[in-house]
């Protein structure tokens, strides 16, 4: 019974608002119910922009100031950018035509080779935004241009955050924090920090990848307080994906391969063995003509076959796999190699100046307009 007269009283409130507003609204802005149009007057309007230029002057000049306080307050950020091509086209096998020739002299048949489906390029910038390679970033090693210090760069940014005022001033929070231990998790998956977490968000917003669909040119970029530290990230980042593209690719076929060189030691041995019989039996008896000794000898040598054949199968097969690794490894053309920047990319202190400027301008701007139509009036 209580919700259901609390509920009755807020929507009575809620009528009796709407409808003393809209009684205001006809009283102060002289709204004609049968013409239903509102008379406003340009020429008073720019009339009291001009008289209140003083106000918006100083409105635009305070918020300036504002903006260059809060521009000078931003550290230097230099961004380094490696452009790569990929390999794109990864099922003509038309480089292969070439060996085709040779491989049949040797038994060996390319025919049946077929490209594994590699990444798709569109895919490559998400391979760089993932949690796996950014925290993979944390372990590698940088030099920082300013102090020459070799550290992580995790250590580096950790530093770097622990510098700014607001740390300073709050230190880290735990207020909010969940103690999990990592024996709570389950399999196959992260448990971070709030450090951890931090910097993971900082590095996602900093590194990045895009790709050009009309060329289909990577670009690889990483933006960082410091320009040798910028370089090595984004020299490392084109590394993680090379290697990513190549494992993924290859790692099917190398097994493939590491499994097929295990069958033929094997397969070697026994033939081998099953030939030093072979040899040893017909020294043995020679000059000998029994039906059983021919038998054993057919026998024998039936063996020795066999096994040359399996050894022969299995070598051919290893051969294709071999170079069927070296046609599916990918190939990135480095377009433009990453270099070290000589001059900061962000911020803009002059834009981010004329910005807050314009900002000002516009907020005094409002303010005199609604001093002209009394629109505070309607809710006081």
């Amino acid at each position: 019974m209580y919700y259901f007269i609390q509920k009755h009283f807020y929507i009575f409130s809620l009528w009796l608002i709407a409808k003393s507003f809209r009684y205001r609204i006809h009283f102060f802005l002289h709204l004609d119910t049968n013409k239903n149009h509102i008379t406003i007057s340009i020429k008073d309007l720019i009339s009291g922009l001009v008289q209140g230029k003083r106000f918006i002057l100083l409105m635009s000049l305070s918020f300036g100031i504002l903006g260059a306080l809060y521009a000078i307050s931003l550290p230097n950020l230099y961004t380094s950018e490696v452009k790569i091509l990929p390999e794109i086209d990864t099922k003509n096998i038309e480089s292969l035509d070439k060996f085709k020739s040779l491989a049949g002299l040797a038994g060996i048949d390319l025919d049946n080779l077929n490209s594994t489906e590699a990444i798709r390029p569109d895919l490559y910038p998400p391979i760089l935004q993932s949690t796996p390679f950014l925290l993979s970033t944390f372990r590698a090693p940088v030099v920082v241009a300013k102090t020459q210090v070799k550290t992580t760069l995790f250590e580096y940014l950790n530093g770097l955050r622990k510098q700014k005022l607001s740390y300073r001033i709050f230190g880290e929070s735990t207020s909010d924090a969940i103690q999990i231990s990592a024996t709570q998790t389950p399999e196959n998956s992260l448990l971070l920090s709030k450090q951890e977490a931090v910097i993971l968000k900082d590095l996602r917003e900093n590194i990045t990848a895009s790709l050009d669909k009309k060329s289909g040119v990577i670009s690889i970029n990483a933006k960082m307080p410091d320009p040798l530290v910028a370089t090595i990230v984004v020299k490392y980042a084109q590394d993680y994906l090379n290697q990513y593209v190549k494992k993924y690719r290859l790692e099917k076929i190398q097994k493939e391969v590491v499994f097929l060189e295990k069958r033929v030691d094997e397969a070697q041995q026994r033939y081998q063995i099953a030939l030093q019989r072979y040899s040893a039996f017909q020294d043995s008896h020679r000059g000998l003509f029994l039906n059983t000794s021919r038998q054993q000898e057919q026998k024998l040598q039936q063996e020795s076959e066999l096994a040359f054949s399996l050894f022969s199968e299995l070598s051919k097969k290893l051969e294709e796999s071999r170079v069927k690794v070296q046609h599916d490894t990918p190939v990135f053309q480095i377009l433009e190699p990453a270099q070290v920047p000589l001059k900061k990319s962000e911020p803009k202190r002059t834009v981010m100046v004329f910005a807050f400027m314009i900002l000002g301008g516009m907020i005094a701007c409002l303010t005199l307009m609604i001093r002209y139509f009394r629109v505070s009036k309607l809710f006081f």
